[in-house]
């Protein structure tokens, strides 16, 4: 049966998603709209490495990894788009990863937000366009 999913936003990185699956994407951090607490688990995680308040699903982690995250178990950090990484516990500022979306920090915009799932669990497309100061809300369509 087709379910509704929920958006994730990760308001200090600009990671994205829908909830239940890995990040799909980097959009441009601190947009007010999408301020909202995520759960913990929003992300569908099983590593015990935690970004930003979430643990990280697997692919996420395998990503990061090859940037430099450390996949310690039990850790919770701090990233930021800049690619600044942070213990959480300590403050204390760890490797970057690098500049996790030049093109994005560079034109002060993302390039939309595009999801369709087609495994059956859900149908859920939508599209956004935006800039830090507007946001375009081009389609949508959800069956729930």
């Amino acid at each position: 049966m087709a379910r509704k999913l929920g958006k994730t936003y990760d308001v200090r990185a600009g990671f994205w998603g829908v909830t239940g699956k890995p990040c799909l994407g980097i959009i441009p951090p601190f947009i007010e709209e999408f301020n909202h607490r995520m759960p913990e688990n929003c992300g569908a995680g099983n590593t015990r490495v935690f970004v930003n308040g979430r643990e990280l699903h697997q692919k996420d982690l395998d990503l990061l990894s090859t940037r430099g995250l450390p996949i310690t178990r039990e850790k919770f950090y701090i990233v930021e788009i800049s690619g600044r990484v942070f213990d959480e516990d300590t403050g204390e500022e760890l490797d970057s990863l690098g500049r996790l979306a030049p093109t994005v920090e560079k034109a002060n915009r993302g390039f939309g937000m595009k999801v369709s799932c087609p495994d059956n669990e859900c149908n859920a497309k939508f599209i956004l366009m935006f800039t830090r100061d507007n946001m375009v809300f081009l389609k949508s369509s959800w069956t729930s």
